[in-house]
């Protein structure tokens, strides 16, 4: 399992690697430009960058390379290649070598680079922990969302597209939105300046795009019905959740109340197995991961700014915190977090001292308008 990283913690790190960078080849931030994702994976982290055919249906972008291992591949015309790659190798499809797939390729360079920076940094909860087959961690085009690779692409939007470098752009391009609509169209003089910006950067229309979102610098005409319905999949996730663990908690009960009545009789391997079984799934990190990545795109980095504020809090503390954000009960909050009613009372009564809230100041009050 990845340790926690915030988006805050990864502009952090990316920054740091920025700065090396920018001594290695002489850049000053004062007149900042884009990173050469090659250049800064060879000269900075010590990677080896290898464009190779990875597929023959364009579904696996790239991979980074943990240890030494061997690699086949079928190509679509049924030619068999079979790679051998080492340690630190970065190997890009080679379907994104043309100059239409600049903004794909230099984003896959960056997400395997940071699957490294990660993997080097925090070598107890990389590198076995990331999405691997093998020794191999791979970008797909259409894999299945999880911690790590959320943060191994956070990581890698910083790193190319870090505040100041876009910042420096946006005055260069004359960028100008004042009521923050952007329009997707030849008209809007903006849509050209912004194509400009991504090619001068090395991105994607879509990239820089999002990174502008994030920096609300551009609003989305859509961007409140998609907030609504993000909201609308947290919400039905997090129901999800409570009753499943109000389901096996229920089963876990029966299974006591059985072991207790048939004593001896109830064989001991059977009903250690299942009780180890059950209390994995309550205590599961993973759910957590993703409820908190999800939580924070649709509450405005609440966590993030939570924690700015407040430093002394407990992940439990900011758990709780999401939870009663989003309206739940302390016995659904207790499902979830496979505690006691009584344990969540305690919580709230503790993190209101954290808060430093004043007795007649409601915590769920405060915690939907933080």
């Amino acid at each position: 399992m990845a340790r926690y990283l915030s988006r805050a913690d990864l502009s952090r790190i990316a920054g740091k690697y920025i700065d090396q960078y920018y001594t290695c080849f002489g850049i000053s931030k004062d007149n900042p430009s884009p990173i050469n994702l090659e250049q800064f994976a060879s000269s900075v982290l010590g990677l080896n960058v290898k464009m190779l055919p990875l597929c023959s249906d364009g579904s696996i972008l790239g991979l980074t390379v943990f240890q030494k291992c061997r690699f086949t591949v079928i190509l679509g015309d049924g030619t068999k290649l079979v790679e051998v790659f080492m340690p630190r190798d970065v190997v890009i499809d080679s379907a994104l070598a043309a100059d239409s797939c600049t903004g794909c390729r230099n984003f896959t360079i960056a997400h395997e680079a940071a699957h490294h920076i990660l993997a080097d940094l925090f070598p107890n909860d990389y590198g076995k922990a990331v999405k691997c087959r093998g020794h191999i961690a791979y970008r797909e085009r259409n894999g299945q969302p999880s911690w790590e690779e959320w943060q191994a692409n956070t990581l890698a939007a910083e790193l190319l597209m870090p505040t100041f470098l876009v910042n420096a752009e946006i005055e260069r391009a004359a960028l100008r939105l004042p009521n923050g609509i952007l329009y997707k169209s030849a008209s809007d003089p903006n849509y050209e300046k912004i194509l400009e910006m991504a090619a001068r950067m090395g991105v994607s229309w879509s990239a820089i795009r999002i990174r502008l979102q994030q920096m609300q610098v551009i609003k989305n005409r859509m961007l409140e019905a998609e907030l609504q319905n993000k909201n609308n999949e947290l919400t039905l996730q997090t129901t999800a959740l409570v009753k499943r663990n109000q389901a096996i908690q229920s089963l876990l009960e029966e299974l006591e109340k059985q072991k207790e009545t048939l004593g001896e009789r109830y064989p001991n391997k059977l009903y250690i197995r299942m009780k180890t079984l059950m209390e994995e799934t309550l205590n599961n990190q993973a759910d957590w991961v993703l409820f908190e990545s999800y939580f924070n795109s649709t509450h405005q980095n609440f966590m993030d700014r939570l924690r700015q504020r407040y430093s002394d809090l407990t992940t439990g503390d900011l758990r709780i915190c999401c939870l009663l954000r989003m309206n739940l009960s302390t016995k659904e909050i207790a499902s979830l977090m496979n505690v006691s009613v009584r344990a969540i009372e305690l919580r709230r009564y503790r993190l209101r001292k954290r808060l430093e809230l004043e007795g007649d100041t409601n915590l769920v009050d405060f915690l939907m308008n933080f």
